[in-house]
C-alpha cells in the first residue's frame, strides 16, 4: 500500500524502525527479522519515479518525507523536493520544503 492519502506514521515509530543518516541520506534498519538484519540498508528505489521508498508497518512512504520528519521532528506541511533533482538523493542538505502547489517539480 502506498501512503498517497494515508496519515503520516508516528515519528517515534519511524525512529524505532530506522536510523536516518542526514549526511548520506540512507536509512538503516534498527531491528532484524527473517528478511533483514540490523545495520542493513532499508527501502528500495521505485523503478518508475526513481524515488526511494520505505515501509512503515506495511505502508510505503517516500523516503524524503521520512527523512524530513526524522531530522526536523515533524512531517512537512507542504511537499519536499530534491534540490539537485536526483530523486533518490535524500541527504538533508538536498531536501527543501515547498509550500506552493504550482511548483515546476512534480513529486
Amino acid at each position: 500500500m502506498f501512503a498517497g492519502h494515508q496519515p503520516w506514521p508516528k515519528i517515534e515509530r519511524v525512529h524505532e524502525l530506522y536510523e536516518y543518516d542526514p549526511q548520506d541520506g540512507s536509512f538503516i534498519w534498527r531491528h532484524h527479522n527473517s528478511l533483514r538484519w540490523v545495520g542493513q540498508v532499508a527501502g528500495y528505489i521505485d523503478k518508475l519515479s526513481g524515488m526511494s521508498r520505505i515501509r512503515v508497518d506495511g505502508v510505503q512512504y517516500h523516503a524524503h518525507h521520512l527523512a524530513w520528519a526524522l531530522f526536523f521532528g515533524e512531517f512537512p506541511k507542504g511537499d519536499v523536493h530534491h534540490r539537485n533533482f536526483i530523486t533518490n538523493d535524500n541527504r538533508i542538505e538536498n531536501l527543501e520544503e515547498v509550500l506552493e502547489p504550482n511548483s515546476i517539480y512534480v513529486d
